[in-house]
């Protein structure tokens, strides 16, 4: 395993949870398929043993996943800065948040490149065109930024 990379992780979700006001959640490393997933009922983020070795990954996992904790902390306590928390219910409670393409999931991919481009100037791209594009646009018309230095 790399501690490395789990204590960067760590860090990350301490500074942002700070900046975010999220909730504190256990990290879990896992044999799991996906890179991270959230897990409410368990308290926790499960990370992937098989990402440990990846840094860039390891740092857009975990930003991924705590933006998901913002998005339903910010609907359910009434987050009145973050406008678009009324459609992200509408989409958990639908099942539309589980599409690559839904506002919930763009709002993480989003934040993702949002937080690479101002913590360690990287302009991040990913692999479908589409979700690029669309990235890219979310960050321009609805992300709203936050100083993250």
């Amino acid at each position: 395993m790399n501690n490395k990379n789990l204590n960067l992780i760590k860090k990350i979700q301490k500074d942002l949870s700070f900046k975010l006001d999220l909730i504190d959640l256990e990290i879990k490393v896992e044999n799991i398929e996906k890179a991270g997933e959230l897990r409410i009922k368990e308290n926790c983020i499960a990370i992937s043993e098989n990402i440990l070795s990846d840094k860039l990954l390891c740092i857009t996992t975990i930003v991924h996943e705590l933006r998901h904790v913002y998005q339903i902390l910010s609907i359910y306590d009434d987050n009145e800065i973050e406008i678009y928390r009324d459609r992200w219910k509408e989409e958990l409670s639908t099942g539309k948040a589980k599409d690559l393409f839904s506002f919930i999931e763009l709002d993480a991919y989003s934040f993702e490149k949002y937080y690479l481009k101002e913590m360690y100037d990287i302009d991040y791209t990913f692999d479908n065109v589409k979700l690029d594009e669309l990235t890219d646009e979310y960050i321009d018309k609805y992300l709203i930024k936050i100083d993250l230095k």
